[in-house]
């Protein structure tokens, strides 16, 4: 039996009519019943919003669902068969209600899926914060390699300037006039200050503010440190 035939056999107004048919009337068919459904369906049927029959899979999936099942058992569809109402639900509603023709799923399943949904989430997370731990520890290592490039070449820069030989006087840096600086550099106060302060290179003393004991050597060599 083909589809239209069972659409025919689906609604009894139309069967009927074909039952109490005369020969004539059948004959504008061709005697058969396949297109006299047919031609019924597109004549009238789509704009009485009248069903196909339906695959059997979708009279499994109004069973599946108890909601589609009692609204069926009531007789408030119009629809000629379980498979065409659950057809019809399916088209207009059930793929917007995000429904299953196989039905529900099975608690056990869909717990699980949640489960490991979470479990998906929980990885990213790490992962992103894990990259974020890892560049911060990057931009870290590049501060402190910055920071140690920068201290080198200022001790760098300290020792040449410790090493120049034009190293004014460490008494003629610290006056406060040009004529204060001019006389100590002529009685010959010359030094500098080093890591353990300030050392003298030599020192001018007037022969009238020294005196010397008779058995006293004064050294030929060195300097006052």
């Amino acid at each position: 039996m083909g589809v239209y035939s069972e659409y025919a056999n689906s609604y009894p107004d139309i069967i009927n009519m074909w039952n109490r048919g005369t020969n004539l009337y059948r004959s504008r068919y061709g005697n058969s019943l396949e297109e006299y459904g047919r031609q019924h369906w597109e004549k009238f049927g789509i704009k009485e919003n009248r069903m196909l029959p339906a695959d059997p899979l979708y009279a499994a999936y109004v069973d599946a669902y108890p909601d589609l099942k009692i609204s069926f058992a009531s007789g408030d569809t119009g629809a000629p068969s379980k498979a065409a109402y659950g057809k019809f639900h399916w088209e207009k509603y059930g793929q917007a209600e995000q429904r299953s023709l196989s039905g529900p799923p099975d608690p056990m399943v869909e717990l699980a899926r949640q489960a490991q949904n979470f479990e998906d989430q929980i990885a990213q997370q790490q992962e992103q914060f894990q990259q974020q731990v890892t560049e911060q520890q990057r931009q870290a290592q590049e501060q402190l390699a910055t920071q140690q490039q920068k201290a080198q070449e200022a001790q760098r820069q300290l020792m040449i300037n410790m090493q120049r030989g034009d190293r004014a006087p460490a008494a003629v840096k610290t006056t406060s006039s040009a004529a204060e600086r001019s006389g100590l550099t002529r009685r010959g106060t010359t030094g500098y200050f080093g890591r353990r302060g300030m050392r003298i290179g030599s020192l001018n003393v007037p022969s009238s503010g020294l005196a010397i004991a008779p058995n006293m050597q004064m050294p030929t060599k060195g300097s006052f440190a």
